[in-house]
């Protein structure tokens, strides 16, 4: 049976703060969701200092890529894995990168495994969702993804290697989706 990435379950979280999940949805349906809430994520890029920017962010659903978790996101809490994995690429740890669609562009049709790919909520950075083969070898394939993306001149944001790992809702009018992605292995 092939797997339909965009109908993988992830769990979703009311906000940061949370610490169970407060339900369980379709990938696709999850980053839908931020047509809905365009606005606020919107606010959250226009904030002006940091500690607003991260106050707006908190009040954002979020979600576990990795899969499901019950009763919250520990990594040993796993209970369905999506075969995706979520990695950010932030400016903080790419200081240089000024274009982020640009660079979303490249990496979409320089990288195989990229299932979907976004502006970060804060819009400076990109949400990237890899195809993985063996969930239980989550941490090894973050290596190798960003072992992948290297020669892109990109760093990885590292607390991506935990499989509990929320990514916060976000917002791209052209995000990138390929359903035919082929899984990392390692």
């Amino acid at each position: 049976m092939e797997l339909i990435y965009s109908e993988q379950l992830v769990s979703v979280f009311d906000g940061y703060r949370q610490a169970a999940p407060s339900k369980d949805m379709p990938f696709a349906k999850f980053v839908g969701l931020g047509f809905e809430y365009r606005e606020r994520i919107e606010a959250v890029r226009g904030a002006a200092t940091k500690e607003e920017r991260d106050r707006l962010k908190a009040l954002l659903p979020c979600a576990t890529i990795a899969g499901t978790f019950y009763p919250d996101r520990s990594n040993g809490n796993l209970q369905r894995a999506s075969r995706l994995m979520c990695l950010d690429i932030d400016k903080k740890e790419n200081p240089t990168i000024t274009d982020w669609q640009r660079l979303k562009e490249w990496l979409c049709k320089g990288d195989e495994h990229i299932v979907f790919a976004s502006l970060s909520v804060s819009g400076e950075g990109l949400f990237v969702v890899y195809a993985i083969s063996r969930p239980e070898r989550y941490e090894q394939l973050y290596r190798r993804a960003e072992i992948d993306l290297g020669p892109w001149g990109t760093r990885l944001d590292s607390s991506c290697k935990h499989v509990g790992r929320l990514r916060a809702l976000s917002y791209d009018k052209h995000p990138y989706w390929n359903e035919l992605a082929t899984p990392s292995h390692v």
